[in-house]
């Protein structure tokens, strides 16, 4: 069985294409991000007419979607390609996690409870502590960056709040 690219999914009933107005057809709606779920990349074109608020907005609470724009938005560029890849495959295997055990994408489902229960399930799996802490710091900057972009999609605050790092013996 194949491993499904969960990251790379359309969400159900959501257009996840966007194409700027070409330069004979301005719209005036500023759309200037371009979604591709093919490509598995997002790439923002910065100007006056960037409306970022609207393609948050486009997002509303479908975690697969909040996770393609952090990638696109705040790692991917910004961050090293090795930074880039390791934070992918963290919110990948969350994701996972996430649909196996919501069965779903819903990112009010999201709480402290549900990140406790991804932590357990990494342990019971035999996953390092190293490996636990650096997943868990993967999805507190992602929840945390979705937070200050969109309070209102987590009505019990932080998902990763109070969750305790493991701790990790070099030895």
């Amino acid at each position: 069985m194949k491993d499904r690219d969960i990251l790379n999914e359309k969400p159900k009933g959501q257009k996840m294409t966007r194409k700027p107005a070409s330069k004979t057809e301005n719209s005036g709606s500023g759309d200037s991000l371009i979604l591709s779920p093919h490509s598995g990349q997002i790439s923002p074109k910065f100007d006056a007419g960037n409306m970022l608020g609207r393609v948050f907005d486009q997002a509303e609470a479908d975690l697969r979607a909040w996770a393609q724009l952090y990638l696109g938005l705040q790692v991917k560029g910004v961050k090293s390609q090795e930074t880039f890849r390791q934070t992918s495959n963290d919110l990948t295997d969350f994701l996972r996690f996430f649909d196996s055990y919501f069965h779903c994408f819903d990112l009010f489902k999201w709480t402290p409870q549900a990140t406790k229960r991804y932590i357990e399930d990494l342990q019971e799996l035999g996953r390092k502590p190293a490996t636990i802490s650096r997943r868990l710091i993967s999805i507190r900057a992602f929840g945390g960056w979705i937070l200050s972009h969109r309070p209102d999609l987590y009505p019990l605050g932080d998902p990763t709040n109070h969750i305790k790092l493991i701790n990790v013996n070099l030895k």
